[in-house]
């Protein structure tokens, strides 16, 4: 850097210059020779064509009077300092900076009443030499079933270039598992041994290179939970934002969380089934419900538009003290839950799931007295045909459909007291599915109430629950097993009009015989639905997702697998993107 004896403009005309950062000015050359004695080749060939083109000063007025001139290099510039500059004469006030290529910010401290030109400051910059990272740093990991979600904190120095993606190494290693990659800082490494203690590295990658890989994490030890028989109850309000409910009131802001400790649980419960509304919210976001205590996943629950009431069933594990934990993504939202039934080993019914069958459409007169509409204040009463002896409860996929009025739809035993907790809240003209999990009244039996308006009801029978029968449940954190639009577990495309997808569902254990999926419809083009069955089977005339154009519509679907742990995914019209999470399995 240079500074030439002071002959410019005048104190008042330099602090015009206090507005902020200006492009640099200069009475020097474009380029110059630049002492490189003591820099590192790489450095010194970059200050060999050095200008001054790639940076911005600001110059301010110290409390003395003096002027303070100081210089920042653009990003992926860096210092190449003239033979004598880091050091002036004092006369001339002080330079400060170093003359060994670094991205430092330099300064000039001038006199007292010394006026400064900037035609008369000058300095060189060249390009900053790009290298591979530094290692990320703070890896941990927290076990699951067969799994392990790993997290990091990105390294303190990218080289000069940015980090493209990052790779998570096992140790052991595993053949099914070794090299997940992600451009995030956490990711679920799947297809791990139970029972076998894995530490991981993880390293990053920019257009230069990889770092080194990081320091080990601690040592966890992934291990299968019990499966548990499940055990229904009329809808029970657990959580209610609006008024205090389980939690402080008030929304659930934007990257915050709140965790319920969920009330009335029976001693050994391994998970719980919820009925989650998020209603209200001020911005697109999505709501994602994990173990309290534990990791939060980055796959979600719920996706929302602001505006829009959203139910969906979700079913997951408990942390420690019986605790879940609801994540709202953007804006704000008032969130609502009712526990609808709850898994434990040694008790309730072992699942039985079925390709979704339709058991009542009020449009037709399916399983009702006559095709009509539930009135404001009404009930309809189905007796679910079909069931085995000594089924506990049923597992529906709920559609509401043509609605006249803001209103809710709660689903429960019949012959039983109606809860004041809800299933589905829907809007005028809304189109919305939602799975409900409900014990069986008398006879078979269930009720489905509706407060407001009239509607439509429609409901496909997709599973029942029996002691001593069927699948127990092992619940799971969500983890992403398909995504249309990135081409996870299948190509990257929508799917289009009468298409199919078949997904193999990654990581189930020997024996499964169904999986609980949280499915979402996104950016249809048209009006449709999804139906979603066990891979290699026929299509049922039943569907799991309603959706109008545009609409993201989540659903929670209980699917029996096909050969080789498969599921297929059906769109009647138009195309659009399907997403599904895997919480779940029964075996």
């Amino acid at each position: 850097m240079k500074l030439s004896p002071s002959k410019g403009l005048a104190l008042a005309a330099a602090a015009a210059l206090l507005m902020g950062l200006l492009p640099i000015v200069s009475a020097g050359p474009a380029s110059a020779v630049v002492d490189t004695t003591g820099m590192p080749p790489d450095i010194a060939a970059a200050c060999a064509t050095a200008t001054t083109a790639h940076g911005t000063y600001a110059m301010s007025t110290q409390q003395d009077g003096s002027l303070r001139a100081t210089w920042q290099p653009d990003v992926g510039y860096i210092f190449c300092t003239y033979a004598g500059w880091s050091r002036n004469n004092a006369l001339y006030g002080e330079w400060s900076g170093v003359n060994d290529g670094t991205p430092d910010t330099a300064f000039y401290q001038g006199s007292p009443g010394e006026s400064v030109s900037i035609t008369e400051l000058t300095f060189a910059l060249a390009p900053q030499a790009s290298t591979a990272p530094e290692a990320p740093a703070g890896v941990s990991a927290t076990p699951g079933n067969a799994q392990a979600m790993v997290s990091w904190t990105p390294p303190v120095s990218t080289g000069g270039s940015a980090v493209t993606g990052y790779t998570i190494t096992p140790s052991p290693d595993c053949a099914a598992c070794a090299g997940t990659t992600t451009t995030g800082t956490s990711s679920t490494v799947t297809g791990l041994s139970n029972g076998t203690p894995y530490t991981f590295t993880v390293t990053a990658t920019n257009a230069v290179g990889t770092s080194p890989a990081s320091a080990s994490s601690a040592a966890v030890t992934p291990v299968a939970p019990p499966s548990g028989g499940f055990t229904g109850m009329a809808p029970t309000r657990v959580l209610d934002t609006r008024d205090g409910t389980g939690v402080p009131k008030g929304k659930l802001g934007a990257g915050r969380a709140v965790s319920l400790a969920v009330p009335g649980l029976p001693a050994g419960v391994s998970a719980v089934a919820l009925n989650v509304t998020a209603t209200a919210p001020t911005a697109v976001s999505f709501l994602t419900v994990y173990p309290g205590g534990g990791s939060r996943p980055t796959a979600s629950n719920l996706n929302f538009a602001a505006g829009q009431t959203i139910p969906n069933l979700v079913v997951v594990p408990v942390g420690a003290g019986n605790t879940v934990t609801f994540y709202n993504n953007a804006g704000s939202v008032d969130v609502i839950a009712d526990l609808v039934g709850s898994y434990a080993p040694g008790t309730g019914g072992g699942f039985t799931g079925m390709a979704p069958s339709r058991v009542l459409d009020t449009r037709d007169g399916t399983g009702a007295v006559k095709a009509a509409k539930v009135g404001a204040g009404a009930t309809v009463t189905l007796t679910v045909p079909g069931l085995p002896a000594g089924v506990t409860a049923v597992a529906l996929n709920v559609t509401v459909t043509a609605p006249t009025a803001t209103s809710f739809l709660t689903v429960y035993p019949g012959g039983g007291s109606r809860p004041t907790a809800s299933n589905l809240n829907f809007g005028a003209a809304q189109t919305i599915p939602n799975l409900v999990v409900v014990p069986v009244g008398a006879g078979n039996t269930v009720t489905f109430y509706n407060n407001a308006g009239s509607v439509d009801v429609i409901a496909d029978l997709v599973g029942s629950y029996a002691p001593g029968t069927g699948g127990g449940f092992t619940g799971m954190a969500p983890t992403r097993v398909l995504d249309t639009r990135d081409g996870t577990g299948a190509v990257k495309a929508k799917i289009g009009a009468g298409a199919t997808v078949t997904l193999t569902v990654p990581s189930l254990p020997a024996g499964t015989t169904a999986v609980a999926l949280n499915v979402t419809v996104t950016a249809p083009t048209a009006t449709s639905f999804l139906t979603v069955y066990p891979g290699g089977g026929p299509r049922p005339t039943a569907s799991n997702l309603n959706f109008g154009a545009a609409q993201t519509i989540p659903n929670m679907v209980l699917v029996p697998v096909g050969p080789d742990n498969t599921v297929t995914f059906y769109n009647n019209a138009g195309t659009v993107n399907v997403i599904a999470d895997l919480v779940g399995y029964y075996n």
